[in-house]
């Protein structure tokens, strides 16, 4: 069983919520988008240790973190959410890169003792607020705690934010029966939402359309935690340290809206007044929210973000006006 099948027999889909503001009610959110790759083997924490941006031996003390799988040029291909559930390791990425990131993972195995699955029958469901409804498991009372139910194979994320959310991971069949058994108890949507409140939280993704795009403190990862500059070597690893100790950096993410009646798609170009005909960023994401808005994050010029001059398609197109991010950019943040 898949979403697709899901949505299809369930007779309350309220998915017509797409792009209102979840943040003010408790939902269910059909997280369709999202895929899992699981790594697991005795070599698993080693492997993952020499291909991914972050110290994966943290998450024997911090439940979950953010790290980029970056080519050498130190260009992010993937940007992985990482929980552990027992000894394995579960990545969590954008659907439509999963079985991409899972080959291109799988090549550099060699002799290690290392699994590597694109999980695909299993689903993530969104959690957003504290629903009550039938058969959802008790959802984490602290924040970033990962809860695994050897029982039912289910594991509940809880993510940091202004909002209170949950990422539910699960068998197809389990996440079926709680969607149709939540029929007309709780709101139900798209992932649309949950994209805008990663948006709000300037949570960064990589998509299709910017896949070796971004070097990762173009789209803040080092402020995130989502690079760790101590722990070694791994693909593109020369280049972003070199970026951080020796290098100017001149791209920042910046949180903003887009007067337009259309969000633009991720890697849209973003044009600055101040930097010439030459685009000087792009669209990392970008939904509707509630009042109507486009808000999107932007990855571009510092100096044209310090010059408030930003435009999408154009030098004359429609003007981005930035909004203060929900966490400190520690250089050059415009006023």
């Amino acid at each position: 069983m898949d979403w697709k099948h899901i949505l299809q027999s369930s007779p309350a889909q309220a998915l017509a919520n797409s792009g209102a503001d979840p943040g003010a009610r408790t939902a269910l959110a059909a997280l369709t988008d999202l895929a899992l790759i699981r790594v697991s083997g005795d070599d698993a924490a080693q492997f993952l240790q020499g291909q991914l941006s972050n110290d994966i031996r943290l998450l024997d003390t911090n439940p979950t973190q953010l790290s980029a799988y970056c080519n050498p040029k130190g260009r992010v291909l993937a940007l992985f959410r990482i929980f552990k559930t027992g000894n394995d390791y579960n990545l969590l990425l954008p659907a439509t890169l999963a079985e991409a990131t899972t080959r291109r993972l799988q090549m550099f195995v060699m002799r290690s003792k290392v699994d590597i699955k694109f999980c695909q029958d299993r689903l993530l469901l969104g959690v957003i607020g504290n629903p009550s409804c039938p058969g959802l498991p008790k959802l984490p009372a602290d924040a970033n705690p990962v809860i695994h139910d050897t029982t039912d194979d289910i594991a509940l994320v809880s993510l940091n934010g202004n909002t209170r959310r949950t990422l539910l991971s699960a068998p197809s069949g389990f996440v079926g029966t709680l969607w149709q058994s939540s029929s007309g108890i709780v709101a139900t949507e798209d992932a649309a939402g949950w994209r805008l409140l990663d948006i709000e939280e300037g949570i960064p993704q990589v998509f299709e359309e910017t896949v070796d795009q971004f070097i990762p403190q173009m789209i803040n990862l080092d402020i995130l935690d989502g690079v760790n500059f101590k722990k070694g070597c791994y693909p593109g690893q020369e280049i972003v340290a070199r970026m951080r100790y020796l290098g100017k950096l001149k791209k920042r993410m910046y949180l903003g809206t887009i007067d337009s009646q259309q969000c633009p798609q991720p890697g849209a170009p973003v044009f600055s007044e101040s930097f010439g005909e030459q685009a000087a960023g792009s669209i990392v994401d970008a939904r509707v929210d509630a009042m109507g808005l486009c808000k999107a994050l932007v990855s571009c010029q510092i100096s044209g973000a310090l010059a408030h001059d930003l435009h999408m398609d154009s030098q004359n197109g429609p003007p981005i006006t930035l909004l203060p991010m929900p966490y400190s950019i520690e250089d050059n943040t415009p006023a």
